[in-house]
């Protein structure tokens, strides 16, 4: 698997979600501007990063996730401060467009659908930030954009 989807401080492990649920036994990405307990968030810059302390709680969709059984597999790059549509950062490089190789991901979510787009997960978390849609980084990367996920 190509590990320019994630960022350096990625997680050590897993995290495993409940044992059943809707989405039991699916594996998910998760944008590197949510927290997930226990890791660092950076929102794609360094600098940010080095003075964050591990998240004590999980983000409100990281935890919804995991309560309906998907295991996290990793935190992806984004574009710092999430602000562009070009999917670039300077800092931890551009993630991979395998869909369209030479072509550039897209969107400050573009780890998230570079990793979704290289089967990497079965789905993955990005954000509507900037006013930009979460849905550009999936047209970059031929992919469906889901607007919310609503788990029962």
């Amino acid at each position: 698997m190509n590990g320019s989807f994630f960022v350096p401080h990625d997680l050590e492990a897993p995290v495993r979600g409940a044992a059943t649920g809707p989405l039991a036994g699916l594996t998910v990405v998760v944008k590197d501007m949510y927290d997930i307990a226990g890791s660092r968030t950076g929102g794609g810059s360094p600098e940010w990063l080095a003075e964050q302390k591990p998240a004590t709680r999980n983000a409100a969709v990281v935890e919804q996730i995991l309560a309906a059984g998907a295991t996290i597999t990793g935190k992806t790059i984004c574009d710092e401060f999430f602000y562009s549509v070009t999917g670039v950062n300077a800092h931890y490089g551009t993630p991979k467009n395998l869909r369209a190789p030479g072509r550039l991901p897209g969107g400050s979510s573009s780890g998230s659908a570079a990793a979704c787009g290289a089967n990497a997960c079965d789905f993955a978390v990005g954000s509507d930030t900037g006013g930009f849609r979460a849905s550009e980084p999936c047209y970059y990367e031929a992919l469906r954009s889901q607007r919310q996920l609503r788990i029962s």
